[in-house]
């Protein structure tokens, strides 16, 4: 095919890269956006109450699983609170860490 990068060439291979261009630009923004974020101090009730509500949104969609970059950037936290976001629901809510997933939470558990 003319015109067309070949994996070696750097493009990526996968279907929907090549099915739509600057597939990644807005992911990549968006990332570099959330880590330049200054750090602020994790409030334990806040970010509960606004996982209880990802959770029910999450629910009404049919999801039973996410990860701990999609509450993140769910809740409005750069890259560097990631880890810190995932220990605080680990250790307030331990029975949801479906390694290395997190479980949301069924409608009776919130």
């Amino acid at each position: 095919m003319l015109g067309r990068p070949t994996p070696a060439s750097g493009a990526r291979s996968s279907p929907r890269a090549a099915a739509t261009p600057g597939w990644g630009r807005g992911r990549r923004t968006k990332s570099a956006r959330l880590k330049d974020q200054p750090s602020a101090p994790l409030n334990p009730e806040t970010i509960l109450a606004q996982l209880t509500q990802f959770e029910a949104e999450a629910r009404s969609r049919g999801v039973t699983h996410t990860t701990f970059r999609r509450i993140a950037e769910a809740l409005g936290f750069g890259g560097n609170q990631r880890r810190e976001l995932g220990q605080l629901l680990i250790d307030n809510c331990p029975e949801q860490y479906d390694v290395p997933l997190w479980r949301i939470a069924a409608e009776f558990e919130s």
